[in-house]
C-alpha cells in the first residue's frame, strides 16, 4: 500500500522543485527591469489564482527590489487585485479569463508572468517556458504598452515578441 503513493510523492517533490527555481528566476528577472516611477511603498510581488509557490515567495519578503521591500500578495479574483502590484503572476487555474484580466492589466505598470502556454503571444509580457531548461518569451509591445523596460541582458536570454 505505501508503495503505491510514492509516484505521486515523487511528483509533488518535482512541481515543488519547478516552483522553487521559478520563484528565484522571477526575482532575479525582476531586477532587470524597471518601472515608471511611482508612490509604491513597497514592491508587490503578487499571485493570481492557485498558488504553487507558496512558501519560496514569502522567503522574498525579507528581501529587496529597486530599495524596496517585498510584499507578498495573494488573490482569487482579478477584480480584487491591488493596482500595487510591481509583478503579477498569474496561474493556469485563471486561464478561462486570461483575455479580460490581461485587458485589465495592460495600461497599468505591472509585469504580468505565467507559465501558460501561449500567454505571451496573448498578451502576456513574460511566459515562462519548460523543457530541458527554464527559459522565457517577453511581449515587448505589452511591456512598453504598460511603460515597462527590460534591460537588454534579460532580453537577450529571452525569445522575443514584439
Amino acid at each position: 500500500m505505501v508503495l503505491s503513493h510514492i509516484p505521486a510523492q515523487l511528483a509533488a517533490a518535482e512541481i515543488a522543485e519547478e516552483y522553487k527555481v521559478k520563484a528565484a528566476f522571477i526575482f532575479k528577472m525582476a531586477k532587470f527591469i524597471e518601472w515608471p516611477a511611482n508612490s509604491h511603498t513597497d514592491f508587490g510581488l503578487c499571485v493570481l489564482g492557485d498558488d504553487r509557490f507558496g512558501k519560496e515567495f514569502d522567503d522574498f519578503e525579507s528581501r529587496k527590489i529597486s530599495s524596496l521591500n517585498i510584499k507578498v500578495r495573494r488573490y482569487n479574483q482579478s477584480a480584487s487585485v491591488d493596482k500595487g502590484c510591481n509583478i503579477l503572476y498569474i496561474s493556469e487555474s485563471k486561464r478561462p479569463f486570461l483575455s479580460e484580466i490581461l485587458d485589465e492589466f495592460k495600461s497599468y505598470p505591472v509585469v504580468t508572468i505565467s507559465d501558460m502556454r501561449d500567454f505571451a503571444e496573448r498578451g502576456g509580457m513574460i511566459e515562462l517556458t519548460s523543457g530541458k531548461k527554464l527559459g522565457f518569451i517577453v511581449n515587448l509591445k505589452s511591456a512598453t504598452k504598460a511603460g515597462i523596460k527590460i534591460a537588454a541582458p534579460l532580453l537577450q536570454l529571452a525569445t522575443v515578441i514584439k
